[in-house]
Formats: structure tokens, C-alpha cells, sequence
């Protein structure tokens, strides 16, 4: 299991580096990410949670993909449309929860584990892993959700 780090740790609030290499190093890390979360009982977590720069998170919830993993290379939200609120937790922030405001819509690109590309529009109202991913990718741009600015 991967450590967590917990805030205010700096790390948490320095943006991720663009994953440019796609190797065995990269899917041992991720498999050993999803171990980690899974172990900890969460829906998502981002490298720069567990020390890690790369722009990678993984994610999972039952109502998405038949609740396999997802894995999201240097993903980014490419559009954002109407808002919702809710409550958040993070395991970087242990014993506390918010209630957030999140884009509803959110169209995202990334790659696979293997480099491949995709693109995604995920609806919070079809399926939470859309507000999963928005808290996933904040953490990869060195926001954490207690800063005002994730709002958006």
C-alpha cells in the first residue's frame, strides 16, 4: 500500500508533470494506486496524493463501468457545463467533509495506461464518477478541496 500524504504537506499543492513515458514502471504504479485505494476504501486517488508527480489518478464506483477501475492518464476537462453541490470527502484530508460545488457536465480527455487516447463527457446526474474526476483532477493541478477555487 501506498502512503497517503495528508495536508498540509506542500506536495499536495504543486501541479503534476504530463506523463510522457508509457512503460511497465508506469502500470506497476498504477496497480499498486488502485491497490491503495481500494484498501482504503475510497473512490478515487491521485500520484500526487501517494508523493508521485506523474498526472495519473484512478478511480472507481459501482455505478460506472460496471465498477471496474479507471485509470486516467494526463487527463484534462476540455468543457464544463451547469453546476451541482455536494458533500466530499478526501484521504488526504481524514475525518473531513464539505459540501462542493462542481461543474454538473464535464467533458474530459486523457490516455489509457498504454498511451492511448480518449475523451469522455461524464453527467453528474447519470453517474458520480463525473464529480470523482473533478476532485481527482484538482488534486493533480495542486488544488485540494478545501481551496475556494475547486468550485467550478
Amino acid at each position: 500500500m501506498l502512503k497517503i500524504l495528508h495536508f498540509p504537506d506542500p506536495f499536495l499543492l504543486i501541479p503534476t508533470v504530463t506523463v510522457a513515458q508509457f512503460d511497465q514502471g508506469l502500470v506497476a504504479y498504477i496497480n499498486e494506486m488502485i491497490v491503495t485505494m481500494d484498501l482504503c476504501k475510497a473512490l478515487g486517488l491521485a500520484a500526487n496524493q501517494c508523493g508521485d508527480p506523474r498526472r495519473v489518478c484512478v478511480s472507481r464506483y459501482r455505478g460506472y463501468r460496471n465498477g471496474l477501475s479507471c485509470i486516467w492518464v494526463n487527463p484534462r476537462i476540455v468543457s464544463r457545463a451547469d453546476k451541482v453541490s455536494g458533500p466530499e470527502g478526501c484521504l488526504s484530508f481524514p475525518g473531513m467533509d464539505l459540501t462542493v460545488e462542481r461543474s454538473a457536465t464535464i467533458t474530459v480527455q486523457y490516455q489509457d495506461e498504454r498511451g492511448g487516447p480518449h475523451q469522455e463527457t461524464l453527467r453528474a446526474r447519470e453517474t458520480f464518477m463525473a464529480i470523482i474526476l473533478q476532485h481527482e483532477i484538482d488534486h493533480l493541478d495542486g488544488r485540494v478541496f478545501i481551496d475556494p477555487s475547486t468550485a467550478t
